[in-house]
């Protein structure tokens, strides 16, 4: 039945096709001015591949210059046009004989435009559908209603394509009176988000002055000229014209606005409804796992946990939780604050969840920066704490997973790690890790409200930083690897992993195609030879994880001033390390090929940590963006190689001692590179708030 169910589906969506290309009419403009007489054409409306071209005609009368594509051709003539994705429209550009400028955009309809458009509504409704479905449902070893999945895929291509297929009228101005002739258009007729913006584009001729929504307009005499308008201005686009003689008029493109006027303070809200959803759902599931850890007796991961929260306060009691910030973070504070007059990135539409913390450390204090350090204390603590839990539910020991976490906390590779200028991405990280964590506890206990954790867990880690993407892909490893569950609860553990991400990267598809604003820094360039540059980089990458960056620990000893916390650190570390050991019950020892299993992942988990910034040229040679999620696999390589050194001591309590040893050894460079560079941040910061303030 489902089988036949498909063809049917499939039969209507070709059929349906098939009617949409025989019915589409064949782009055409027709348009007279005055003497001035325009035809522009295509000989078919559809472009079904790249290279697939359509033949332009044109026949003009009465006109200046006439330029194609950028190219200028005389009155008359067919060409091939070749439309590509994201550009498939022909573009015609007329100057009159009095200097009036007028483009035209003759619409082709080409596939692959509409595959992706079609990939990205599908992947933001289907992704959406289905959390609630399975939120709703939360029986991962059922079947799912393939029936009524398959129908509503078909929905919403049907849907989609509609959409992406409706005729879109431009907002567009053509005006003439006895002194003045106004060309006056934009190229979106909405404006969505807050903070969005649009170019307004207009041709004069005859005004002696003219001014954009109140703004005077200087060199007029190109005759072609714009300006930016954006949401928060509030109004519309107006262009105001004023004669030699005096007599003005004001023209205001129709522009339609989802938020009129909402700027940074619908952005700030919006933070804020997702730090709202962070504390409803994720209090009641910590208080849930500190009451049953409580009454399951699990006093070693308690005094891990503890143990994890000494270590980080003990970095920060030398410096106080006062220290100034970089101005990063002073114009994100600020921005949290709706000061008016302070921009933010402009990443409001694609990394919408990237200021949570800076609202929550304004909510703590906003007068000074000690919300902001409590905030990324609590960020450490928390990565901390989580990635310890997860090697616990995957199977390790307390003392190692204690170790390894301390390791991976430590680890000297990152150069901002403990700048408040890192917060988005300590943030995007922290919750990576609590989203695997509650999806490990998923599969042994599958509940709605840890589901519910999962997703929102992993919808703030995409929706604040998108350098975990290749992390996110290869993480599933971790419990197909394992045999303890069926097949069934990991397929559905694995799609439901996966939700947040397409959800993301379909929204950003989304915003690329229909031209609204992703990320407004720009830059984004892979460059030439981009497999040799990623391969440069990954070799940089690892030689700085395991020799230059332990090279700098090791020379931050000599510059240690707070030797004395960097040894209460390694003492409160021993001390918990030899507790863990002592009561860990007798264990079979890990054979050298589950040992090199592990280390061969850890490896490779530096890979997938990379796996997205060492594509692109700015991210390229970053010693701090670039290594945020690099520790877990370097710690968790470091310790598999500490115990492949210790594995032919056969008593295990041995074999814990030396290796608590040799992990003192590496963690005293560690954590002292930690402590210096906690100081020459702060000392950087300090300097910088003297200028700001004067």
């Amino acid at each position: 039945m489902r089988r036949a169910t498909t063809a049917i589906l499939a039969l209507l969506a070709v059929l349906l096709a098939v009617i949409i290309a025989v019915n589409s009419p064949l782009p055409v403009i027709n348009a007279q001015y005055g003497d001035i007489i325009l035809h522009f054409a295509a000989d078919r409306a559809w472009s079904l591949f790249p290279g697939d071209c359509v033949t332009l005609e044109w026949r003009v009368d009465g006109i200046e210059s006439l330029h194609i594509e950028g190219r200028g051709e005389i009155g008359w003539g067919k060409k091939a046009f070749c439309p590509q994705v994201n550009n498939s429209a022909a573009r015609f550009e007329v100057r009159s004989p009095d200097g009036l400028y007028r483009k035209f955009k003759l619409r082709i309809h080409f596939l692959p435009d509409l595959l992706l458009y079609l990939a990205g509504f599908f992947g933001v409704i289907g992704s959406l559908g289905l959390a609630v479905y399975c939120l709703r449902a939360n029986q991962p070893q059922s079947r799912l209603p393939w029936r009524g999945l398959l129908i509503g895929a078909a929905l919403l291509i049907v849907l989609g394509a509609a959409i992406w297929l409706a005729p879109v009228n431009l907002p567009l101005i053509d005006y003439a009176d006895e002194q003045v002739r106004l060309r006056y258009w934009a190229k979106k007729s909405s404006l969505l988000f807050p903070r969005e913006c649009l170019a307004a584009h207009w041709s004069v001729v005859g005004a002696e002055s003219l001014s954009f929504n109140g703004d005077d307009v200087f060199a007029i005499d190109d005759r072609h000229s714009q300006g930016r308008y954006c949401i928060e201005f509030g109004g519309a686009p107006t262009l105001t014209l004023q004669t030699a003689d005096g007599a003005t008029s004001s023209h205001s493109l129709p522009v339609d606005m989802l938020l009129p006027g909402a700027g940074e303070s619908a952005f700030i809200a919006f933070q804020t409804l997702g730090l709202a959803l962070a504390g409803v759902v994720f209090l009641p599931l910590l208080v849930q796992a500190a009451q049953a850890a409580w009454r399951a007796r699990k006093w070693r991961d308690l005094c891990a946990l503890a143990g994890c929260l000494a270590i980080t306060l003990l970095l920060y009691l030398p410096f106080g939780f006062d220290a100034a910030a970089h101005w990063e973070v002073w114009v994100n504070g600020a921005s949290a604050q709706g000061l008016s007059g302070v921009k933010h990135r402009g990443e409001e539409v694609s990394r919408f969840f990237a200021l949570m913390p800076h609202i929550l450390a304004t909510l703590l204090d906003s007068d000074s920066f000690i919300g902001f350090n409590l905030v990324h204390f609590a960020l450490h603590f928390g990565k901390m704490a989580a990635f310890y839990l997860i090697l616990r539910q995957l199977g390790a020991r307390a003392l190692l997973a204690f170790l390894t976490a301390v390791l991976c906390f430590a680890y000297p590779v990152n150069s901002g790690l403990m700048s408040l200028r890192s917060l988005p991405l300590n943030h995007s990280v922290f919750w990576l890790l609590v989203g695997l964590c509650l999806l490990l506890d998923w599969l042994r206990n599958p509940r709605r409200h840890s589901l519910l954790g999962v997703l929102l867990a992993l919808l703030f880690n995409v929706a604040s930083n998108e350098s975990g993407y290749a992390l996110i892909l290869v993480l599933p490893a971790l419990w197909w690897l394992r045999g303890e569950y069926s097949r069934r609860l990991r397929l559905a553990a694995t799609v439901l992993w996966y939700l947040p991400a397409v959800f993301k990267v379909a929204w950003l598809l989304l915003l690329e195609l229909t031209s609204r604003p992703a990320y407004t820094q720009g830059g984004l360039s892979v460059g030439e030879n981009g497999l040799g540059a990623a391969a440069d980089t990954l070799g940089w990458v690892y030689q700085l994880t395991f020799l230059d960056g332990w090279r700098e620990a090791i020379t931050s000893l000599a510059d240690n001033y707070w030797l004395l916390p960097t040894l209460l650190g390694l003492a409160l570390v021993a001390g918990l390390a030899r507790t863990l050991a002592r009561d860990d019950a007798p264990a079979q020892p890990a054979t050298y090929r589950q040992i090199g299993g592990v280390l061969l992942g850890g490896l490779l988990l530096i890979i997938a940590a990379v796996g997205v910034l060492m594509w692109f040229d700015i991210y390229r040679d970053d010693a701090w963006r670039m290594f945020f999620y690099v520790p877990m696999g370097a710690a968790v390589t470091i310790i598999c190689l500490l115990r492949l050194l210790v594995a032919k001591i056969r008593d295990q309590r041995a074999r814990d001692y030396v290796l608590i040893e040799m992990c003192l050894l590496l963690l005293l460079p560690a954590l002292s590179r930690l402590f210096v560079q906690h100081a020459v941040t702060i000392a950087a910061a300090d300097r910088k708030a003297r200028i700001l303030h004067g």
